[in-house]
């Protein structure tokens, strides 16, 4: 895995990535039995999974697309995760916060939103629950929180 530079026209710099490409057949197999197929962006659902793991699940989802924001002006705390309706109306109830709204990200039709949650109580309850008994994780989320 390498680093690459492209051209942003947008903001006019050159903005650093990485990028992996799987090509595995048995992994997109694999995947797609657990409902992961192609345009996952607009379609993905949470799986049927035990229930032991769904917080492990979470954590991992969240480490993909969600993020953890610090307002230091406010001296607040704020998470936010992307995906579809269907997915995040799950994460909400396994979660907890059922009561919150899901945004969309972008006009028209797609099945694309985000959820945003503020508040330092209410972030450290959701870090506490996918990261207090992890053995896996991200360390950026739990240093951003826990320090």
């Amino acid at each position: 895995m390498g680093e690459r530079s492209y051209y942003s026209e947008k903001s006019y710099t050159t903005v650093t990535y990485s990028r992996i490409l799987i090509t595995s057949e048995l992994l997109k197999n694999s995947l797609a039995k657990h409902g992961v197929g192609e345009n996952k962006t607009f379609q993905l659902t949470f799986p049927d999974i035990l229930k032991s793991l769904q917080f492990h699940y979470i954590r991992g989802y969240f480490d993909g697309e969600g993020s953890l924001s610090y307002y230091a002006k406010a001296n607040t705390y704020q998470v936010k995760i992307c995906g579809t309706k269907e997915m995040l109306e799950e994460i909400k109830r396994r979660v907890g916060f059922v009561g919150h709204k899901l945004y969309k990200r972008h006009d028209g039709q797609t099945n694309n939103y985000y959820i945003s949650i503020g508040g330092n109580m209410q972030v450290i309850s959701i870090m506490d629950l996918l990261y207090k008994y992890s053995t896996i994780s991200l360390d950026r989320n739990i240093k951003n929180v826990y320090n």
